[in-house]
């Protein structure tokens, strides 16, 4: 039921933001995408979070942009940083093409322009 109504609400975003700019919209829709779909995970300001669930411990990767650059741009052969890592949060693939843990939701379901406008706020906000 929560995956349906954030697909209601980033819908919507979408609809709203459909008269501006690609840049002008891209950061706020992705700030809301980003709260509904990954900051419970990822935490708020992407620095990562460490739950324990039936007594197994999950450690969430941070989501600092340095890192994150410096991680995806170790084989330009795969694409532009921003390119794989639309390809983690679409695909589950690493900086190495190879599955993230399957506790990555696979957001197969997000548009380019919604993938595009969550990496544009984590690369604006998340340093």
């Amino acid at each position: 039921m929560g995956s349906l109504v954030a697909i209601a609400v980033a819908l919507v975003l979408v609809a709203a933001c459909g008269g501006k700019s690609k840049s002008a919209a891209a950061v706020p829709m992705g700030q809301e995408l980003y709260t509904l779909s990954c900051a419970a995970c990822h935490g708020t300001t992407g620095a990562g979070n460490t739950f324990t669930l039936k007594g197994q411990t999950i450690k969430v990767h941070a989501l600092g942009w340095a890192d994150l650059s410096q991680a995806y741009a170790t084989d330009p052969s795969r694409g532009s940083v921003e390119q794989q890592i639309g390809l983690a949060i679409t695909k589950g693939l690493d900086e190495k093409g190879e599955a993230l843990n399957q506790m990555m939701p696979r957001w197969s379901t997000l548009s380019s322009a919604q993938v595009d406008s969550i990496i544009a706020y984590i690369k604006a906000n998340f340093k």
